[in-house]
């Protein structure tokens, strides 16, 4: 039947994907249209083509996408332009069939003023009101005190409940005439409103009826109704649950025949060629499909109304026997909406971090919907995400069925109603049927959650261990692991369950107010905590009372930088993202929070609690470069000697440290050869989380959003998460036994060392207090087969020498066969391990590559993340399961497994095209926004790509370095392509 015919979809969402469904299985190629902001949308990429009409009432680039498409068929959904008569007229004139009535015929029963007077002249009763549409606010106060308060302001075009208004008074009706009218242009391009008796309790009674097949497109058939559905179960006079059948006419069976038989007498009366529903008592008629259309089609197995191919009468009602043969007697739909119950319903946008519409495999179940896992809803339509439909032999089946498809349907991200709906479908009203369209207006409804009020200067959530993927993506967790870990315990959470880090500063607090009762402490730096305005203890567990508000403000005499708030049983609402909770700075998981954002929902001694000074000393181990050959040992000397102010340019991604006395650093090189010309840049290497990152001469601590991968020499630190602007520190060095007798205590595991404290380190406790020594190393000479391991753990114990980041070097084979090798501590929780001169060389890539290999075969318990760069590797492991020691001996085994030639190994490999733009709006706009809010100046601000010139000595400036890096050996068959804003 359709063949040679291509169907264009007027609209989005889950309609046009409903849509896209029914048109693929009969074999109908498909065409979408879409906005700029929902281009990237389930119905474009589903379509089999799509074009970009700017919006979706745009009926010029509708009609010009037909055109340029080839364009047959033309379906408009609901909604948009649906029951526009002049869209259709022009669909129509255009020699493209409008699946849906004449457009005539949109025009008599679309207008709903037009529509009651048909009918009336139909003989159906309608509800009091005015006879046409009402002009001014004049005219309608008269004509509200003749058919009587309260009163319902509708548009004569649209539907959907968005175009309706209620007023009790005269002072009401006057206050939203206007706006009604203009809310009515802007949403169905239509001002027209007129009025109608109001009933507070009543029933949406709605009949659906069809043409008969064969005759649909000429409009010659006979009309046939496929039955009632209620649709009482409104808010803001928008259904959001319906059901067929109505519960309230199935004990009336006479009145259902007569309401049916009426609603197919008024469509003959026009010629009704279309899918369509009445409304009852006259209400309106909707000339389109309805979104509560899959209900009917339960009950009716077989029935596909967007196929607009209706039979006959005795067909429809053998169809409905059949279903209840099948156990579909009683269908029930619920809309699940972005949007928040407890803030008068306002939409809800932004990403869905989860989606899990369902568990099981449910023949009573059926989804309708777009929506997907990342999927970003916008403000700018209707915020339906999905219709969950469910059948059963009884109403009563049917709605435990949908209790239970609620239970395990999973939207996490904005706030949604889902919980609504579940309590809607709880209450004793609605089980019992007698629920009418005022129900839901004195509804009680209680999130269990919590709201943000005021998010203070950031507000995150974090857990514990954070992402521990590697591959680039930062580590994230709290800053302040200690604060974080005892704030769960207080509450009686695992210490690592994700809790919210807060930063609060003088005039701008922290304020949450909690719907249900709930155990919450806080902890971090020492802040004003009140509930309801009554002070609490901060470090203790607090108890919220329902509807209370928690605030935290800050003291003008503390000293740190973050807190940090628990609830007990955590936030289950937020998605796990690569393994953790956790916000990240641009990487995915969970946003940092803002005001009006819905979160759904063992004491301290004294001694325990942590200082937060104005000047921190933090205990550091050396990292990779901390080593002469990088800076002069008067340069590392002065380092740990010197204080350093926090910058007020710190965030989570880096701590910025600004010297006292502006002395630059005291590097021992005078360029980084071919890593760079700055004596800061190496060629690669990976960042232990807590690095001191030096770049250019300032010193950078990478914490929980820092990259794990770059380019500047490194030192590595211990602890920082409570650094804030304007306050000092300075490092001092310690040994690594030191470090994991830290480690352990922190974890709450016995020390198999001396008693440390990790809140107040004593300073007899193996702390290097003098100027470096020069360090002694072992060395293994390297013959060409490779040496036998010589180096017992006694001895690489030996060797771990407080103020040295060398554990181990390998020097080159007397052949050359056999490049150095270079085992660096990186923390206390990783080795980096450097192979031959800092140099690009395929060959050293080809020996890191091998040597990767052998560690991830080795299987070393332990083990925990492996960043190889182009020549250095960066081991990560896990102290407290294996020590550095024993993970050096294990990687010093794994070097000597790589062959002494690598010239005939084969690898896999592949091949990335990607595309180099040096300059471009978007980086220039992001420089920019940088600029406002980091940092002001910098070796490569204004422009980095001058700075990426000057920093290689090329005075053809941002020219040059694109010849260059075209022209290197390390870019092959790269598409190009030069850009310019």
């Amino acid at each position: 039947m359709y063949q040679g015919h291509k169907l264009l979809i007027a609209n989005r969402g889950e309609i046009a994907v409903r849509i896209l469904r029914t048109a693929k299985e009969l074999g109908l190629p498909t065409v979408t249209i879409y906005t700029p902001s929902d281009s990237l949308s389930p119905h474009v990429t589903l379509a089999d083509e799509a074009g970009e009409a700017q919006w979706y009432l745009s009926s010029a680039m509708i009609l010009y996408v037909c055109q340029m498409k080839g364009v047959t068929l033309l379906h408009p959904g609901y909604g948009f332009s649906s029951e526009n008569a002049e869209f259709a007229a022009q669909v129509v004139e255009a020699g493209i069939i409008w699946l849906g009535p004449r457009p005539e015929t949109i025009k008599a029963m679309g207008l709903k003023h037009t529509a009651r007077s048909i009918a009336r002249q139909a003989g159906l009763e309608l509800v009091p009101g005015s006879e046409g549409l009402v002009h001014d606010v004049e005219q309608a106060s008269l004509l509200s005190q003749a058919v009587g308060f309260p009163i319902m302001l509708k548009a004569t075009a649209g539907g959907g409940g968005m175009g309706m208004v209620v007023c009790h008074s005269e002072s009401e009706l006057r206050r939203e005439f206007g706006s009604i009218r203009q809310r009515a242009k802007t949403l169905f391009n239509d001002d027209g409103v007129f009025l109608e008796r109001f009933f507070p309790s009543a029933r949406h009674i709605e009949v659906q009826v069809s043409m008969r097949l064969g005759d649909l497109w000429k409009g010659l058939g006979d009309v046939v109704h496929m039955g009632e559905r209620e649709c009482s179960i409104q808010r803001r006079h928008q259904k959001i649950i319906e059901e067929t059948p109505s519960p309230f006419l199935i004990s009336r069976p006479e009145f259902r025949n007569s309401m049916c038989l009426s609603a197919v007498k008024l469509c003959r009366s026009i010629n009704y060629a279309s899918a369509g529903t009445v409304d009852f008592y006259f209400l309106e008629m909707n000339t389109r499909i309805q979104v509560e259309h899959p209900i009917t089609e339960q009950i009716y197995p077989g029935l596909d109304i967007s196929d607009s191919l209706a039979m006959q009468q005795k067909t429809y009602d053998l169809l409905r026997q059949h279903g209840a043969e099948m156990g579909h007697v009683h269908s029930i739909e619920g809309r699940i909406y972005a949007e928040n119950p407890i803030e008068d319903f306002l939409p809800s946008p932004g990403i869905l971090t989860y989606v899990n519409l369902h568990s099981g495999d449910y023949d009573w179940l059926r989804i309708e919907t777009w929506i997907s896992t990342g999927l970003n809803i916008t403000p700018f339509f209707d915020p339906l995400l999905a219709k969950l439909i469910v059948s059963g032999t009884t109403r009563e089946e049917a709605i435990g069925r949908f209790l239970v498809a609620l239970d395990e349907c999973q939207i996490l991200g904005p706030p949604n109603n889902v919980e609504y709906l579940k309590s809607i479908t709880a209450d004793s009203t609605f089980r019992s049927g007698r629920a009418t369209t005022s129900f839901l207006s004195q509804f009680p409804f209680v999130p269990n959650a919590i709201t943000v009020l005021s998010a203070g200067i950031d507000a995150t959530v974090q857990d514990l261990p954070g992402r521990t993927v590697g591959l680039g993506v930062p580590r994230s967790g709290p800053m302040d692991s200690l604060a974080f870990r005892v704030c769960n315990k207080l509450v009686g959470n695992r210490e690592a369950v994700e809790a919210l880090e807060i930063i609060v500063v003088h005039g701008v607090y922290f304020a949450v107010k909690f719907w249900v009762s709930a155990v919450v402490a806080i902890t971090g730096i020492d802040v004003l905590v009140t509930v309801d305005g009554r002070i609490v203890d901060a470090w203790a567990r607090i108890v919220i009372p329902s509807g209370a508000i928690l605030r935290l403000e800050a003291k003008s005499d503390s000293s740190g930088c973050r807190s940090y708030l628990a609830v007990r049983g955590g936030f289950p609402g937020i998605p796990a993202y690569l393994g953790s909770k956790s916000t990240s700075m641009g990487f995915g998981g969970y946003k940092s929070l803002r005001a009006q954002d819905q979160l759904s929902l063992a004491d301290v001694p004294p001694r325990a609690v942590p200082r937060y000074p104005s000047h921190w000393e933090i205990h550091v181990l050396p990292g990779p470069q901390d080593d002469d050959e990088f800076v002069t040992a008067k340069g590392i000397a002065k380092f740990y000697s010197s204080a350093w102010r926090i910058s007020s340019s710190s965030n989570r991604m880096g701590i910025r440290l600004e010297s006292l006395d502006d002395q630059p650093i005291q590097w021992a090189r005078k360029s980084g050869g071919q890593g760079g010309s700055h004596p800061s840049n190496i060629l690669d290497n990976g960042y232990s989380p807590g690095s001191i990152n030096i770049n250019g001469d300032t010193p950078v601590i990478l914490t929980c959003e820092g990259p794990d991968m770059g380019g500047y020499l490194c030192f590595v630190l211990w602890k920082l998460g409570q650094l804030s602007p304007g306050s000092t520190v300075s490092f001092r060095r310690i040994n690594w036994d030191v470090a994991l007798q830290l480690h352990r205590q922190l974890e709450g595991l016995p020390s198999n060392g001396p008693n440390v404290s990790p809140l107040e380190l004593p300073i007899d406790t193996g702390v290097d207090k003098t100027t470096p020594k020069p360090t002694v190393l072992h060395h293994i000479t390297q013959s060409g087969g490779g040496a036998r391991p010589t180096v017992l753990l006694r001895r690489v114990l030996q060797r771990m020498i407080p103020n040295s980041s060398l554990l181990h070097r390998i020097v080159q084979s007397g052949d050359n066969a056999r490049p150095a090798v270079v085992f660096r501590q990186a923390g206390d929780s990783a080795i980096l391990v450097e192979f031959g001169p800092m140099n690009l060389d395929f060959a050293i890539r080809v020996r890191l590559h091998v040597f990767e290999k052998e560690i991830r075969r080795m299987e070393i318990r332990g083990s925990k993340n492996i960043s190889a760069c182009v020549r250095s590797l960066l081991y990560q492991y896990d102290p407290l399961i294996i020590s550095q020691a024993e993970a050096l001996v294990a990687l010093q085994r794994a070097e000597r497994l790589i062959p002494t030639s690598v010239i005939d190994l084969k690898l896999p490999g592949r091949r990335f095209t990607f595309p180099i733009v040096l300059d471009d709006s978007w980086s220039r706009n992001a420089l920019e926004r940088y600029m406002q809010t980091t940092r002001k100046t910098a070796v490569y601000l204004p422009s980095n790509i001058e700075y990426l010139a000057k920093n290689n000595g090329l005075r053809g400036g941002s020219k040059e370095a694109l010849d260059k890096l075209i022209g290197t050996d390390w870019v092959g068959h790269l598409a190009i392509r030069s850009q310019r804003g």
